[in-house]
């Protein structure tokens, strides 16, 4: 106990140990039992010996606290938790607790560890999405045309042989079959959607019933929205800036951009054929399998047989095209390069790169 310049030491028996506790709290009851009376006078707490003899005399602080202050010892800063926080730069309150308790660090007694704790700067710069579950949680469409997922992609800044930059994938969410549209321009997706809603109710007879896609305004426009109403298709949209939301969409492109990069670079043909090879991505992503569907293809999946691969060439490779428009003595065939079929099914017509254009031989 200090008693102005001089201290006695004091042994308080059956009392709490608690280090992890922000401030040291002497209790006054346990300093009585040990046989030395206490008395609060006069703004100071007198500490007698049991010959009345004063051994403690403490002051009380502004703040109505009678604080030991030890000889020797550095004065330490007492400080609220929000302060400090502001000062370690907006450290989080675990880190200052594990501070002040473990005595990593010297000088500071934290006042207030266990009020209420509200940063507006860090709301502002530290929020963070919550985590969004891989797996997807509604079940599987249960027939054709029950949801289908819309994306565009583009623009990719070289253009295909057609001019074309962007395109747009339609996934049945039932056989996951992926239909693929390029175009010129956003503003195409509305015709290529309209296009897709006919071939599905003339080939399958089904209208679609829900459509889900991104918040883009190529999808949210008067125009497309009346279409959907006029079609009684419900329009699922996605969070804005939550592509995982439309996994199925991103994922087809994730897929299909792999696939069209490795054949590219394998075959060294020249970008601008990256339509024909995109094309020919999705033909084969409809005859493989996906692990959404098990050991069934899409193509089975919606039209009930296998896919037949037998005999399909392999994209770039070299070939020779019949030419029966020659003279009696010119050659009969012109080298090419193989670059996809030009429908969904190998008994349409093939297309051939032929000196530096795009030919289509049936």
């Amino acid at each position: 106990m200090p008693n102005r310049a001089s201290t006695t030491p004091i042994v308080l028996r059956d009392a709490l140990h608690a280090p992890d506790i922000g401030v040291t709290v002497v209790s006054i009851s346990r300093i009585a039992k040990a046989g030395y009376p206490v008395l609060f006078k006069d703004n100071r707490c007198k500490i007698h010996n049991k010959n009345e003899k004063v051994i403690g005399d403490i002051p009380v602080s502004d703040n109505g606290i009678y604080k030991v202050l030890h000889a020797g010892a550095a004065t330490l800063e007492q400080v609220d938790l929000l302060t400090l926080h502001r000062r370690l730069g907006h450290v989080s309150v675990n880190t200052i607790r594990t501070l002040i308790r473990n005595n990593v660090v010297a000088g500071l007694q934290l006042l207030n560890d266990s009020s209420p704790f509200f940063c507006e700067s860090c709301e502002y710069a530290k929020t963070t999405r919550k985590p969004i579950n891989k797996e997807r949680q509604a079940e599987q469409a249960s027939a054709f045309g029950d949801e289908v997922h819309l994306d565009l992609w583009g623009p990719y800044p070289l253009a295909t042989i057609g001019g074309r930059t962007y395109y747009v994938t339609f996934t049945d969410d039932f056989s996951r079959y992926p239909s693929l549209e390029l175009l010129k321009s956003k503003d195409e997706t509305l015709q290529a959607y309209k296009t897709y809603a006919a071939w599905a109710q003339t080939q399958h007879n089904v209208k679609i019933k829900r459509l889900r896609s991104d918040c883009g305004g190529e999808y949210t426009g008067g125009d497309f929205t009346r279409f959907l109403q006029e079609q009684g298709t419900e329009r699922r949209l996605t969070t804005h800036d939550t592509p995982q939301h439309n996994g199925v969409a991103e994922s087809l492109n994730r897929r299909l951009l792999e696939r069209v990069r490795a054949i590219m670079h394998h075959t060294q043909l020249p970008k601008s054929l990256w339509g024909e090879a995109i094309m020919f991505a999705v033909w084969l992503k409809n005859c493989t399998l996906t692990r959404a569907l098990g050991n069934v293809t899409p193509f089975e999946k919606l039209y009930g047989k296998k896919p037949d691969l037998s005999r399909v060439p392999e994209w770039g490779q070299h070939v020779w095209v019949h030419n029966d428009k020659s003279s009696k003595l010119d050659a009969r065939a012109t080298e090419g390069r193989w670059v996809g079929f030009d429908r969904e099914s190998t008994h349409a017509h093939r297309i051939y790169w032929l000196d530096k254009r795009r030919v289509s031989v049936e």
